[in-house]
């Protein structure tokens, strides 16, 4: 036989394997396809992202396939591919790939980790305590004009107000609190529970004097601090890691927004 033609009838047989091994896999990949189209035999599993329970990504997981429901992925389809340790599924075609270890998934798209979750119903979340809805806070902190007394450190310094009585500090029912000094003036928001008080965005007027020391207490107002009052009845804000203690003294008088 002509050896030139023994070289030929062996390349069609390996041409006819390929195709008919091509064909197969096509073959079954348009079945796994058509099968997760038209019934997907599996229960959806929702997860949860730790750091905000209220994300949460649902999918069925089927004998080789996965399939999202629901968020901006649904009905988006993948198929199982060989992986080192847990299940993987892709979807080249959406660039969307998902990786379940145990009760954790992973959710990649274009290759960008976009979610990372566990498995159950997410924790109820817990609002915080937020300030002027209770009573007794709205009483206390806001029946009266705050004028700042003094700051004693606990190095044993004391921080006076540069004019005594200038410095006036308002917590308002709305949320919001102002803050008169001998130079300039404050306002921002605050919130509080029954014992801490924190008080944020506190901006205001830029005028530049010489003598005052409102820098003293404006730098400390900034972080959250827990509070209490004496039986004098002053306000005490207690500076962070245990660092002193703002004092004011009650001015009295309903709380005029527009008043300091």
């Amino acid at each position: 036989m002509n050896k030139n033609l023994v070289i030929a009838i062996v390349i069609t047989f390996v041409l006819i394997g390929i195709a008919v091994v091509v064909g197969n896999t096509n073959k079954k990949d348009a079945e796994i396809a058509q099968v997760a189209t038209e019934e997907v035999i599996g229960e959806s599993t929702v997860f949860y992202a730790e750091y905000d329970p209220s994300v949460t990504f649902e999918i069925i997981f089927a004998e080789e396939l996965a399939k999202f429901v629901g968020s901006d992925l649904d009905g988006i389809i993948l198929t199982q591919v060989e992986s080192a340790s847990g299940a993987k599924y892709e979807n080249k075609e959406a660039n969307v790939a998902v990786w379940n270890k145990g009760s954790q998934v992973t959710i990649y798209k274009n290759d960008i980790e976009i979610f990372t979750g566990i498995e159950g119903e997410a924790p109820p979340v817990v609002e915080p305590e937020t300030s002027t809805t209770t009573a007794e806070v709205d009483e206390r902190l806001t029946a009266s004009n705050w004028v700042w007394s003094k700051t004693e450190i606990n190095d044993g310094r004391v921080l006076e107000p540069s004019t005594p009585g200038a410095f006036i500090l308002s917590f308002a029912k709305d949320g919001t609190v102002r803050l008169k000094t001998d130079c300039n003036s404050f306002s921002g928001m605050y919130t509080a529970t029954l014992t801490s008080v924190k008080i944020s965005s506190l901006g205001g007027t830029e005028m530049a004097c010489a003598e005052t020391n409102e820098t003293d207490l404006t730098r400390s107002l900034i972080d959250p601090m827990e509070f209490f009052f004496t039986e004098a009845g002053d306000l005490v804000l207690q500076i962070p890691y245990d660092s002193g203690s703002i004092i004011f003294t009650k001015e009295g008088g309903v709380v005029d927004a527009e008043s300091v």
